[in-house]
């Protein structure tokens, strides 16, 4: 089904994205790769620079029917962003993100990865919008513990 759904996805993302060169769809992912190696290193400054001060923050909700359908509650501005990853760095065991495969189409970038945790792994699918080098939005579609 997820599958499905992200396949669905994509091939949306070209009425979202209009006719921009396939070479922003580079640029875009090489933000998506600074930021996890920003969080790798729980750099706090470098992971926040990627950030628009206006990038939104969309999480699932408790349906399986949903993708990613609400706004945060915990990172609603670039002041509960820097205080939410701030605690999540200052953490002794840390969370290491490991990029599996990116797929990107103008602005829209699409990554499948796993977050390596003293608890254990997780596969995650998160869709990030990348605009003039910095991250409009970012919509955590799932996440899922082995």
């Amino acid at each position: 089904m997820l599958k499905m759904v992200v396949f669905v996805l994509l091939m949306g993302l070209p009425t979202f994205v209009g006719a921009q060169n396939p070479v922003d769809g580079q640029r875009s992912e090489s933000v998506v790769r600074a930021l996890i190696d920003a969080g790798n290193r729980s750099d706090l400054e470098a992971w926040l620079s990627l950030f628009h001060p206006d990038a939104k923050h969309f999480v699932k909700s408790k349906s399986d029917d949903s993708l990613a359908d609400r706004p945060s509650s915990r990172v609603v501005d670039s002041t509960s962003r820097r205080a939410f990853y701030q605690e999540i760095f200052a953490r002794p065991q840390k969370t290491r993100g490991e990029i599996v495969e990116l797929v990107s189409l103008g602005e829209l970038v699409m990554s499948r990865g796993i977050f390596h945790r003293p608890e254990g792994r997780s596969h995650t699918l998160t869709v990030y919008r990348v605009r003039d080098g910095k991250i409009v939005d970012i919509w955590d579609v799932e996440q899922v513990a082995e």
